[in-house]
């Protein structure tokens, strides 16, 4: 309210009567009263005493959040800082491996100042400075001095299946925290804070259009920072087609940023994409009339809902619509919003796609996280050999300490050195098509992944991983504590932590296959006599660019029921089309007052997103919705593969 008495004595009442109605009594003595910096002291003096014994507040933090935003960003969140800071000193560094030390950071560390990053946006200084944190205990420290640090953070904060480790990059992951309040607040108009912040900031316009007073608080500033991660990854969802405005709202998957691009035709007074739909159908010659042949034969191909539910919200960066911080937060590392469906319309490179599979295979080994790390350092050329080591620092001597010849690089440590040599002669598996890829170790990896499609293949890698890690901990042996192994112990404990760790997957898969079995049982116990078996098929026909849709029920002895054939537009995608069949045969088996019906689907992919309740984009995401409800309608309405067209 407004700094007056005569406000602060109807603030009173309205608490006076709140007590009379729920029997709760305000204590204020617990409570505080805020004034803005330009009330004067004899102004502040008056409020007070209207209120009664209440204190002002002037600095400090409620819920764990500060009450007040001052000019100074910097020092009212430096508490952020000071608490992680507190938090990972009393962590042993030396006594973690780099698993461990990942598990910490991503599971303590940066979970630490989440709450506040949902509300506020941080300072870009102050992130560098928590990142930096981040990055010194992560490389460790000798003497109270940091350690030298092998790469960039921006390099380690990158996914693990382009060559990252996974940490977040702070700025990124505060906006895709914020753009969660913004999604909250179109997504769930009827929320009191939605209500409430409408009503304050933009009661006239959209969320996404309205503009940001100067005098708005720190976190409506926060959210208005967000709004554009939201907006461009949104599309509209078409339900009855109501609340889409044909000429402002992103709602055409097919365009860039979902707003139409065709020129408004002169004396157009259509604005609601309702105006295009009569009885769940587009209504085609006035589409055609309206847009370009382009953007018409892309808005045919959107489902209409037979449910006549609203028109909502749609994230395109995720699998069910719905906004996620990991979805934003990777929509916005990648550069932009608009990446997944520029990269559905690109071409993959085989450079591209091959360096993802080799981090990915490299993650799911089955060995140890410090393994795990010690590989990725290898493959980035980030381990700490001789000769690295002075380049970096000019210290040292470049030459391998294991035989005296030449520069310890990691392909020469690994491979070429004679001690490393010995090593491999003892091997219970030799690599002997690899020799030649032994120059340069990320082409040797490789290679060496291309043994995945034999049998065994997999494990005879992690074999060899581990042999790698063995012969690194024997060259850091020697080197710092003068202690020489011999080869055939290299291989022994290789061996040994190779079939330790096959064993504890052993025992995994063994669970998780009798959970499947269990499952499966539990289907069959239900399967019904009565119900109705409803088998479907689709044919596109290019030449008049329709697909047919054959339909045929039968009972659980494959007696012939009913069969019907239907004819729709084609559409670009084979899946749609087999998802409107679905709907259809659903649709007919409701006329017929079925109760119980099984249907049997050919598509795998399709099936999944059923039961899920998952689609992979929004048109899909309309099909799977419409089939889920009619579902509902029968007392039992299953789904299934159908194995009698497989080939």
């Amino acid at each position: 309210c407004k700094a007056e008495r005569e406000e602060a004595s109807e603030l009173i009442q309205i608490l006076r009567r709140y007590e009379k109605g729920s029997g709760q009594s305000i204590n204020l003595e617990k409570s505080s009263v805020f004034f803005s910096s330009n009330v004067d002291y004899q102004r502040r003096r008056e409020v007070r005493q209207s209120l009664g014994t209440i204190q002002v507040a002037t600095q400090g933090r409620y819920l764990g959040l500060p009450m007040v935003i001052t000019r100074s960003k910097q020092q009212v969140f430096g508490y952020i800082k000071d608490s992680i800071s507190r938090r990972m000193a009393s962590w042993k560094n030396k006594l973690l491996s780099q698993g461990g030390k990942e598990v910490l950071l991503k599971a303590v560390s940066m979970a630490m100042p989440v709450y506040t990053m949902s509300c506020f946006k941080l300072p870009n200084k102050l992130c560098k400075e928590v990142s930096s944190m981040f990055a010194n205990y992560w490389w460790g420290e000798t003497e109270g001095k940091n350690k030298m640090h092998w790469c960039s953070w921006g390099r380690l904060s990158k996914e693990k299946k382009v060559g990252g480790l996974g940490f977040k990059d702070l700025q990124n992951f505060n906006k895709a925290l914020l753009a969660k309040q913004v999604w909250r607040l179109i997504s769930k108009p009827n929320l009191l804070v939605s209500k409430v912040l409408r009503a304050k900031y933009y009661h006239k316009d959209s969320i996404f259009r309205c503009k940001v007073p100067k005098c708005a608080s720190w976190i409506w500033q926060s959210l208005m920072n967000a709004r554009d991660l939201v907006q461009n990854g949104t599309r509209k969802k078409i339900g009855n087609g109501k609340a889409t405005n044909i000429w402002r709202d992103n709602w055409i998957p097919g365009n860039r940023d979902g707003k139409v691009t065709s020129v408004m035709p002169l004396n157009c007074k259509i604005k609601r994409v309702e105006e295009l739909i009569c009885g769940f159908r587009w209504r085609i010659p006035l589409v055609f009339r309206t847009f370009n042949r382009k953007e018409a034969e892309e808005i045919l191909e959107i489902p209409i809902s037979i449910s006549g539910k609203d028109d909502s919200n749609y994230w395109i960066h995720s699998g069910n619509g719905i906004y996620t911080v990991n979805s934003g937060y990777k929509a916005l590392c990648r550069g932009t919003v608009q990446y997944k469906e520029r990269r559905e319309n690109e071409a993959e490179t085989s450079i591209a796609s091959s360096y993802e599979k080799q981090w990915k295979w490299m993650w799911r080994l089955n060995v140890k996280s410090k393994i795990k790390h010690f590989l990725w350092k290898c493959l980035h050329g980030l381990l700490p050999v001789n000769s690295l080591v002075f380049k970096r620092t000019h210290k040292g001597d470049p030459i391998c300490g294991g035989c005296g010849e030449q520069e310890e690089s990691i392909e020469h440590m690994f491979f070429q050195c004679s001690k490393a040599q010995e090593v491999w002669k003892m091997a219970p598996l030799q690599w002997d098509g690899l020799r030649e890829q032994t120059g340069n170790f990320q082409a040797w990896w490789t290679a060496l992944l291309e043994a995945t499609c034999r049998t065994e293949g997999k494990e005879h890698i992690e074999l060899t991983v581990n042999i790698l890690w063995q012969l690194w901990k024997r060259r850091n042996e020697w080197q710092f504590n003068a202690k020489h192994r011999h080869p055939w112990k290299i291989i022994q404990k290789a061996l040994q932590e190779w079939q330790e760790q096959k064993d504890v997957q052993s025992k995994q898969e063994i669970v998780s296959e009798d959970a499947v079995r269990a499952d499966e049982e539990v289907d069959q116990e239900e399967a019904g006599w009565n119900e109705i078996q409803i088998r479907i098929s689709t044919k596109e026909q290019d030449q008049s660019n329709r697909v047919g849709m054959g339909i045929f029920a039968s009972t659980f002895n494959n007696h012939w029921v009913a069969a019907w054939a239907l004819f729709d537009r084609k559409t670009v995608n084979q899946l749609q089309s087999t998802a409107e069949a679905v709907k259809m045969a659903i649709i007919k088996a409701r006329h017929q007052q079925w109760k119980e019906i099984v249907v049997h689907i050919t598509s795998p992919q399709l099936l999944k997103m059923i039961k899920e309740r998952k689609a992979k984009d929004i048109k899909m995401a309309t099909l799977i919705d419409d089939i889920n409800d009619l579902r509902s309608l029968f007392q039992k309405c299953s789904f299934c593969l159908d194995r009698s067209l497989d080939s």
